[in-house]
């Protein structure tokens, strides 16, 4: 079952046809005080990928909680439709849906990161977030896997391994083993 999902992800990211073979432009503008708030349990490994992404396009996603009022809501959702709006005149009213289709060609190329990291290394150690950086330049993708650990006696978010996948005739994944700080 294993095998035919990753033949299946294999082909659908090496298709001719498709656009989610093409490495993602990645450029990362200086001004990201422009924010877009999100409400609700906040997923580290999502926001911490989503924010990577986020900075091409100059703004942040900031989580505010669980926990909102109505109040809050309101204001969230006018602040967001601000953002929204200079983020459109910026790039144009497909901008969102560029964003997201990256997100998940990004989302793709970590299943697969996932598999192949349990396959060649993952032999009970802890649960590791991904974070999936596009390398225009040499065709690849660079992902780091890290966890919140503690290093020099504080809570950090902590590189344990870096991976690259290159996209050519057939997907390639390199890992090394690293400790650093994210």
């Amino acid at each position: 079952m294993l095998k035919s999902g990753l033949f299946l992800l294999a082909f659908y990211l090496l298709s001719c046809g498709t656009n989610r073979q093409q490495l993602i432009t990645f450029s990362a503008l200086d001004d990201t005080s422009l924010k877009i708030f999100t409400t609700g349990i906040p997923d580290l490994e999502a926001i911490t990928q989503m924010n990577f992404l986020a900075k091409s396009y100059g703004f942040k996603y900031s989580p505010i909680g669980c926990v909102v009022t109505k109040t809050t809501m309101d204001s969230v959702q006018k602040a967001n439709d601000s953002a929204y709006k200079i983020l459109e005149k910026r790039f144009g009213k497909e901008w969102k849906t560029n964003f997201y289709s990256q997100f998940d060609t990004i989302n793709q190329i970590r299943q697969y990161a996932d598999s192949v990291f349990i396959s060649q290394v993952k032999n009970n150690e802890k649960y590791f977030y991904y974070l999936v950086m596009p390398d225009s330049i040499n065709k690849q993708y660079k992902i780091k896997l890290y966890s919140k650990d503690s290093l020099n006696s504080k809570s950090e978010l902590i590189v344990h391994y870096i991976m690259t996948i290159t996209l050519k005739q057939k997907l390639k994944a390199n890992i090394y083993k690293i400790v650093e700080k994210l």
